[in-house]
Parts: structure tokens; C-alpha cells; sequence
């Protein structure tokens, strides 16, 4: 028994299931100590600015001098704190609230009081937004049995109805996802932010008193209550601290507002934060970069896997083929056929008359190519060579007179030697098609550049002439490719056809290295900066790009301007904010391809509607009525019914064919016409070259 100034608290450690109303109990003070059954610490007030945990204080006076104790306590939502009246006082409801009241200013609610009686212990709580102070329970000493046995500490039923009761909100303004200002004698409220706060107090039923932040130098506020002042969020998490407010709602990212003395509330949606910079400030595509990006790298990989495993197959299919086909003809003529059609263009010996035989057109070159050429060619070469003999053997002169009989005798036992084995070729071909007339040893032979052509002309659907064969192998692995072809070579047109039509967006700035390296002053709000250097530790670019940054003291709709004109600005922010400011200008309205934002997101962070002290006893409350409206689906409209849209420029959308578009195409038709003269020149000269040596030779 000791004044209140010279009080102790009894603070010890616990588990939430001790709190329960099972557990939980009240207990008279000569018997409270024995009851608890947990190691009790005996602790001076200056040593309670680290604990947390269930608080007994022990007095003879309800005072407000206690409360300097309690203010020293780290707040925890966990914290319970019972107040043992000494004593037998007459103690009025009303001095119970003032009790409670005190508590509540630190933002303390799990508080109960008891008070002696002759036989009995009455336990008392409060529900201080509606002040009303109820004797919750009775502990009686002759029975040591509560006489209700509700939970003491039952914080939800404390804040489910707060009858009116003021509570300090402080907004944040941030469109498009927190929008409050006064406009003409008259709140204009929209936002994500802005709806949940609207739907909780009218859920919990308190009044919301607003409070918007007062920084220390003169307000940067623009026509949408938006303020750009460096401290903004140092400011909120101040307030929040020391108590002058008892939430603040608006958007509050994870990475900005990170506190040790703030809690945030459930997130509700996730923000995108990119880069906005001048259109067509980046550096101008490459010719080639317009065809080749129609696929994908690992597309392009693997139809130039499938063409070079289609052309060793195809060379070894046709070579495996023209082999079988010369066997087959070798078998059909028989070598005594081959050997005469040798003898004949030999001369069978008589060197004396072979030089009539040249000059009679029965050279080996003019048979082998007689038996290489197709069956109409090979008809036509023999009916003129019977009418050449005719008119050669009647110009020629004779030395003696049976010379000329001997010649012509033994020139038409030859010539129908020729012809019988010309006759019994095309028989075996007439018989079986599968005999072609490529039937000497050099025919049998195919080149893989010749396999390459081909299906380089099948790839594009150019007509060609087969050299790789007709057979049912050769038939199937073209027919499986002409398909292959098909479905590729049209998907690419189409792609590059829709390309043509509407070609995408040239010279953009898409990502942070781009804007490093094309050295535009980065500047926006302090707040930005400080994401950009929480997040450079994924991104070596960004710690660049941060030390870069310059604060910006004006509006927001002249740093869009200062872009829109290309004055080699940038700035950094949500891509909501940014496309919310573009829509929102006059100027930006009719000319919104003037700015170009980053397609993809540089730094991605979950952000919460509502900040609060940590420990306060709204979190659990606010985050419960939450839950239900996430999962109903209404944040999601609100946030989409709130996402602004990129304009649709009003000019003309079709697009003139440029020549820079087909560039490429021009490129390779120039090149390969170069090259194709130079060839054709060299063929000349060789040409010229080789003729002048066979005279020479003559």
C-alpha cells in the first residue's frame, strides 16, 4: 500500500490462449499474485519503454497522473491492462470513464478496472466510443467463481458500433486512387482511398474528422489536391507516432512508408511504377529489326534446326535414290547394250575412217548427250542424225571407188547398231517409268547446293524444277515440309502483313538502360527518388538512374508539359498517376502520343489504403471489414472504374507505306544485284579466256 506516484507494475510474459475469458480472470487483490501463476517481474517505470504484454497496476486513486506510465509502452495490439482499485471507494461512472478516457487518448482500449466490494470484486470495462462504462462481471470470494464469465478483452465488440464518435483521419491525395480537395464550396471525393474510408465508417458508425498535412513550408497543392512537399511521408508517420491522428487513408506503398512506429492495413491493390519519357527519343530501330522480330529467338533456332536437318536428309535420300535408279537401268540394257554404244562412238577401231565419223556428228559427246536428254529429244537426235549421214556421204570425195561402198556399208551396220540399242531404251522405259535416262555415271551424281536451292524455293513457295527426285521417300518428305511451310511462311507474312498496315511505334525509349544511355535529366517528386533507391539493390541500373534524380518544386502538369515538348525530361512514378495527368491536360488530351510510358512495370510494390499507429486498435476491425469487401470483388471495380485510359490520338490511324519500313528488302535487292554483275562479268572473262585458248590449240 503506497501512493499512486510510487506505484509498480507487475508486468510478466503470456500466450495469446491465456487471454481468453476462460483464463483471463479477475482476481481480488489479496489473492491476485498467488492466482496468476507466471514468473511476476517487479519493474520501475523507467524500464517499460521495451516490454509488452499483460499490465497490472496496483492504486488507492483514479487519477490522470498514471498515464505518463502507460504513454512510456510500446503499443502492441497484444497489450491488456488490468487496474487494481484499492481500497473501499465510493466511485462514481463517471470518474470510471475519465479512467478509461485516459487510456483511450493513448489509443488503448483492452483496459479493465476492478473495484472491492465486501464479498465480491466488480470488474468494469468500457466501450469509450460510446462512453458507456458497464460492470462487465462479479468475482465472488465464497464461491471463486465469476459470475458471467464473458471475455474481458473482447476488442471487436468494442469498436463494432462507435455511436458517432470522432475519429482524426489524415488524407493522403494521390489520383487517381485518393482524390479529396474542395472545389467551388464543395468536396469533389473519388479514389479507391476515398470509397474504403466511406464504407468503413459507415460500417463501425464513427464520424471521420479530415485532416490533410501541414509541412513546414508553404503547400504545394495542384487542382487535385495533390502535394508535392519533399516531407509528405516523414509527416504521416509522424502524426501517426505521436498520436495527433488516429488513421490516415489514401495509397500508402510498402516501400515508401515502411515505419517501425506504423502498421498498414490489408493491401488492397499493387503499384506499377514506370518511367514516363518524350516520344520518339530513342534511338531509331535497325532495317533488319522489323523482320527478324516477327518470331521469337528460339523460333527462328528452330526453323533453322528443321532446314539444315532437311537438307542432309533430302541430299542422302536423293543420292541413296539416283544410285538405285542407275542399277535398275544397268540391269534392263545389259553391258553388251552399253558396250556397243561405247564401240560405236569409238570407231570399233577403224582409225582410218574416224574422222569421217566426227565429222558425220557421232562424237561421244553428241551420244551421251543424245541418252541424257529427255525421250522426245532423244526421238528428234535420231532422225537427225539418219538425215545428216545421208547429205555427209554424198558431199564426201573418195580416193578410190569401192571406198565410198566399203564406208557406207560398214557406217550403216553402226548406225543400226546405234539405233537398235536407241529403240530398246526407250522400250524399257515405256516399260517400266521408273527408268529415267540418266544412265551414265556423272547423271548419278547431285550436288548439295542443288538440295539447298530447292528448298530454299520450296520454303518460299517458289516454283522450281525438282532435281531431288519423284519417289514415294522423296514424295513424304516433301509433302510433311510443304506443310511445315505453309503453316510458318503464312503466319510470318500475316504478322508482317499486319506490320506493314500499322507498323508499331519507332525510336522508343522501352527500358531504364535506354534511358540511361540517351542521358535525359530525370526528375518528380522526392518520394519517387526514395522508391527508386529501395529498389536498386535487384537493379544495378536504378542506383544509376537514382543518383540522377533531381527534385521537382513546380506542378506536376508542367513537368508533363516540359515533356510533351521534348525538352529532354523524364520523370518517375505509377503509371496510373502519370496516365491520370495526361488525360487530365488540355494540351496533353488532343496530343497523347506526345509521351510514351514504359509497357512494363520497373518497380512493382503492394500498397495499402489505410496507415496506422502500430498497436492501434483499428487495425483488426478495419482489416475485418476489408477482407469481405476484397473478396466480394468490389475493390477490384473500384480500381479498374478508376484506371485511367490511354487516349486514342484523334489524327488519321492509317498509316502511308514508308520506305523505311522495307528498307531491308531494298538493302538485300541492291546487294545481291551487285553481286549477281560481278559474277556475270567474271563469266565473261572466263569465257572469252577459254575460247581464245581453243583456237589457239586449233
Amino acid at each position: 500500500r503506497q501512493p499512486l506516484n510510487q506505484a509498480k507494475l507487475f508486468p510478466f510474459q503470456y500466450a495469446p490462449e491465456n487471454l481468453d475469458g476462460s483464463t483471463a480472470h479477475i482476481f481480488s487483490h489479496t489473492d491476485l499474485l498467488i492466482r496468476l501463476q507466471h514468473p511476476v517481474l517487479l519493474m520501475d517505470e523507467d524500464r517499460l519503454e521495451d516490454m509488452q504484454g499483460f499490465f497490472v497496476l496496483f492504486t488507492y486513486f483514479l487519477d490522470e497522473a498514471f498515464t505518463h506510465i502507460f504513454s512510456q509502452i510500446r503499443m502492441s495490439k497484444n497489450n491488456r491492462f488490468l487496474i487494481v482499485l484499492l481500497g473501499n471507494h465510493r466511485v462514481t461512472p463517471w470518474q470510471l470513464y475519465e479512467v478509461f478516457f485516459q487510456f483511450l487518448k493513448l489509443h488503448l482500449i483492452n483496459v479493465v478496472v476492478l473495484l472491492y466490494r465486501a464479498d465480491s470484486v466488480h470488474a468494469y470495462d468500457c466501450h469509450p466510443f460510446g462512453k458507456n462504462v458497464s460492470l462487465a462481471d462479479i468475482w465472488h470470494m465464497s464461491t471463486k467463481r465469476f459470475e458471467k464469465g464473458v471475455d474481458l478483452y473482447d476488442e471487436m465488440s468494442k469498436m463494432k458500433n462507435m455511436h458517432g464518435f470522432k475519429i482524426k483521419c489524415l488524407t493522403k491525395n494521390k489520383p487517381p486512387d485518393s482524390v479529396l480537395y474542395m472545389a467551388d464550396n464543395d468536396w469533389v471525393s473519388s479514389g479507391l482511398g476515398v470509397n474504403l474510408l466511406r464504407e468503413i465508417y459507415q460500417k463501425m458508425n464513427f464520424t471521420p474528422d479530415i485532416i490533410f498535412p501541414q509541412p513546414d513550408s508553404p503547400h504545394n497543392v495542384d487542382r487535385f489536391g495533390y502535394d508535392i512537399s519533399p516531407n509528405m511521408n516523414s509527416l504521416i508517420i509522424g502524426a501517426l507516432t505521436i498520436r495527433e491522428v488516429d488513421l490516415a487513408f489514401g495509397v500508402f506503398s510498402h516501400l515508401l512508408y515502411q515505419s517501425a512506429t506504423t502498421e498498414f492495413s490489408t493491401s488492397a491493390a499493387e503499384e506499377c511504377f514506370t518511367f514516363a519519357v518524350p516520344a520518339h527519343a530513342g534511338r531509331p530501330p535497325s532495317i533488319w529489326s522489323d523482320f527478324i522480330n516477327e518470331f521469337r529467338p528460339m523460333v527462328w533456332f528452330l526453323l533453322g534446326v528443321t532446314f539444315v536437318v532437311n537438307v542432309f536428309v533430302w541430299y542422302l535420300a536423293t543420292k541413296w535414290q539416283l544410285s538405285k535408279d542407275s542399277r535398275i537401268l544397268s540391269s534392263h540394257l545389259g553391258e553388251d547394250r552399253k558396250r556397243i554404244l561405247v564401240s560405236t562412238t569409238q570407231g570399233n577401231g577403224d582409225t582410218g575412217n574416224s574422222g569421217h565419223y566426227a565429222s558425220l556428228g557421232l562424237a561421244d559427246n553428241a551420244i551421251e548427250s543424245a541418252y541424257r536428254n529427255p525421250l522426245h529429244h532423244l526421238k528428234g537426235f535420231l532422225e537427225h542424225l539418219r538425215r545428216q549421214v545421208k547429205i555427209n556421204i554424198s558431199h564426201m570425195r573418195w580416193k578410190k571407188p569401192d571406198e565410198r561402198v566399203v564406208f557406207r556399208n560398214n557406217r550403216r551396220t553402226k548406225l543400226n547398231q546405234l539405233v537398235s540399242n536407241a529403240q530398246t531404251l526407250l522400250a524399257c522405259r515405256s516399260r517400266n517409268p521408273r527408268i529415267t535416262s540418266k544412265d551414265s555415271s556423272e547423271d548419278s551424281k547431285i550436288t548439295l547446293e542443288q538440295v539447298i536451292f530447292f528448298e530454299i524455293a520450296l520454303t518460299l513457295g517458289i516454283p522450281m524444277l525438282n532435281k531431288v527426285g519423284n519417289r514415294w521417300l522423296m514424295r513424304f518428305l516433301v509433302i510433311q515440309y510443304v506443310f511445315f511451310c505453309l503453316i510458318t511462311s503464312q503466319a510470318y507474312l500475316g504478322s508482317l502483313g499486319s506490320f506493314m498496315t500499322y507498323p508499331d511505334e519507332k525510336g522508343q525509349i522501352n527500358t531504364p538502360e535506354e534511358l540511361y544511355d540517351r542521358n535525359l535529366k530525370l526528375t518528380g517528386v522526392l518520394q519517387s527518388k526514395r522508391i527508386l533507391e529501395r529498389a536498386f539493390s535487384k537493379q544495378e541500373i536504378l542506383k544509376k538512374l537514382s543518383k540522377r534524380y533531381k527534385f521537382y518544386s513546380g506542378y506536376y502538369d508542367d513537368l508533363m508539359l516540359d515533356i510533351h515538348h521534348g525538352r529532354n525530361t523524364s520523370t518517375f512514378a505509377t503509371s496510373r498517376f502519370l496516365q491520370f495527368y495526361i488525360n487530365n491536360n488540355h494540351i496533353l488530351k488532343n496530343n497523347p502520343d506526345s509521351i510514351y510510358l514504359f509497357p512494363k512495370c520497373t518497380v512493382t510494390s503492394y500498397s495499402s489504403p489505410f496507415l496506422f499507429q502500430k498497436g492501434s486498435p483499428f487495425i483488426d476491425p478495419i482489416n475485418k471489414i476489408l477482407h469481405r469487401i476484397i473478396e466480394s470483388g468490389i475493390t477490384k471495380k473500384w480500381y479498374e472504374s478508376s484506371t485511367p485510359r490511354k487516349m486514342v490520338s484523334k489524327r488519321d490511324p492509317v498509316h502511308r507505306l514508308d520506305l523505311s519500313q522495307i528498307l531491308g528488302v531494298f538493302v538485300i535487292l541492291l546487294m545481291l544485284l551487285g553481286i549477281s554483275m560481278v559474277v556475270f562479268l567474271l563469266e565473261l572473262v572466263t569465257h572469252s579466256y577459254y575460247k581464245r585458248n581453243e583456237k589457239n590449240n586449233l
